[in-house]
């Protein structure tokens, strides 16, 4: 967008009761930040978040694409009295004018959701070049749970024209894409912001990242799945999707695959996440996992735990990730649509379990390696 636009839309945002509060995005983070250091903000508007951080004892530098906005957070900080924070103009679509290894920490609050593919690749190349080694990013973007999402023209794979402007919509799988630079401390989709509460946008997506290089295939990745079953004209049928991962390496694009998505929120009930999982990539309702056994919970030291058996457990031993996992069987709510809910999966369909079981004999490549053996023993029993 426009410088000119940029500055109508901060007219309007000076109005607002949130626009001098810290968004709860800024506040979240601070325990992942060094207890001191130079932290740049990326697209910081009016400068709500860089003076939060700067009151916090951070040297700050706060900068926008938008004139109207820097000149607001300019007056906004010399009112505070604030000497250490800086604000100047920057346009991410160009190479930052900084230099290597400059800042301890880089935050971009929901400014770099704007871009085409090659050009988000770019912003975050340069976040990582600017940044210490070791240093921290946070980024905070709008997901693919927006209402907009799926609206408008289509551009790019999550990358929509709305109304005249261009919008990226991103899910953690997308975020996990572009930041695959960085070691994960935090990637999730919880996020929240006063702006947009009273929308009734939710699960805004959260990253938080240490500029260390990956080792991600050298840890177990713990997953969840789900066979998705029900009865039609006497006949069991299940669904079946097809994975979506364009660009990234060893994650079977385009194979037909189950419900399915890693274990990425700590103590999160392994049930609870199997259900979520059918709801995200699906939009279906699990009302019922078959034949579940589970122990009692057991808290004997203020801590808690139980037991489940599940359909099937599974494991990579070779290429890929090093996923191991567990399956259930579900039922969901019967006549409920499926849903396209998330960017990573397309050609959501039911199909007769007989004809799954054809496909299954005929051509073992066409399915994502690690359903396999689970699919084995549903089909064969």
């Amino acid at each position: 967008m426009s410088d000119k636009i940029w500055s109508g839309l901060h007219k309007h945002y000076s109005t607002q009761d949130w626009i001098d509060i810290p968004n709860i995005f800024a506040e979240e983070v601070l325990e992942y930040l060094p207890k001191q250091g130079k932290v740049l903000c990326l697209g910081d508007g009016q400068g709500q978040d860089g003076r939060f951080f700067a009151q916090k004892g951070y040297e700050v530098t706060s900068t926008d694409i938008s004139k109207e906005a820097l000149k607001i957070s300019e007056e906004k900080a010399n009112k505070e009295n604030l000497k250490n924070i800086s604000v100047e103009t920057l346009d991410l679509r160009e190479p930052f004018l900084y230099k290597d290894n400059s800042f301890d920490v880089v935050y971009a609050h929901l400014s770099l959701h704007y871009f085409s593919e090659e050009q988000t690749k770019n912003v975050f190349k340069e976040i990582r070049r600017v940044l210490k080694k070791g240093g921290i990013v946070c980024v905070f973007t709008n997901s693919v749970n927006d209402p907009e999402f799926n609206t408008g023209k289509r551009l790019e794979q999550e990358y929509f024209e709305i109304d005249g402007f261009n919008k990226r919509f991103f899910s953690k799988f997308s975020m996990d894409y572009f930041t695959k630079d960085f070691q994960v401390l935090l990637l999730d989709d919880q996020g929240k912001t006063c702006k947009d509460e009273a929308k009734g946008v939710h699960n805004l997506i959260r990253f938080v990242g240490k500029n260390y290089p990956r080792k991600v295939d050298t840890i177990a990745l713990p997953f969840v799945s789900a066979i998705v079953e029900r009865e039609k004209n006497s006949e069991t049928e299940v669904l079946i999707q097809k994975r979506w991962r364009p660009g990234s390496k060893n994650n079977y694009h385009d194979t037909i695959e189950i419900p399915a998505g890693v274990l990425d929120q700590p103590f999160e009930n392994v049930l609870d996440a199997a259900k979520r999982e059918v709801k995200e990539e699906t939009g279906l309702d699990v009302v019922e996992i078959k034949d579940l056994k589970t122990s009692k919970e057991y808290s004997p030291n203020n801590d808690l735990s139980f037991a489940f058996k599940p359909f099937t457990c599974s494991q990579q031993l070779k290429r890929g990730l090093p996923w191991i996992g567990f399956t259930f069987i579900c039922k969901v709510k019967d006549n409920q649509e499926t849903k396209f809910q998330e960017d990573e999966t397309r050609d959501i369909r039911w199909i007769k379990k007989s004809e799954l079981k054809k496909m299954f004999e005929t051509d073992k490549k066409q399915f994502f390696t690690l359903h396999l053996g689970t699919l084995e023993f549903y089909l064969y029993g």
